[in-house]
């Protein structure tokens, strides 16, 4: 299964108290690599990584919807030659979603608890 070692970088406190929100979550190679795969088959071909040289980097979300009870994962592109800041949802098993699901609750229930 992917996207087990996933490590939440940042949350802005306010964002915790709307139905829709993100956290930003720390950069990792599993997921620049599946990333890269998304974008590949897009036809992108300036890829992140030390075989390709250039200024493309991503940012990467958990991106939730209380309302539509969704969690994904997302990947923003910064300077793709064709998709400067695009955004991309990540693929993922309903195994894989169920297990990030459980990593948002206790991540929010740690972050409500230093309150």
């Amino acid at each position: 299964m992917r996207y087990k070692d996933l490590n939440f970088e940042m949350v802005d406190k306010d964002f915790i108290e709307h139905p829709n929100g993100c956290i930003v979550l720390e950069c990792s190679n599993e997921l620049v690599d599946i990333t890269n795969n998304v974008r590949k088959k897009s036809g992108n071909t300036d890829l992140v990584g030390s075989k390709w040289h250039n200024e493309v980097y991503y940012d990467f979300y958990l991106a939730y919807n209380l309302e539509e009870k969704t969690v994904t994962l997302q990947a923003k592109c910064n300077y793709g030659k064709r998709d400067d800041e695009e955004y991309y949802t990540l693929p993922m098993t309903k195994e894989e979603e169920k297990h990030i699901t459980f990593l948002l609750i206790g991540y929010l229930v740690d972050q409500l608890c230093e309150y």
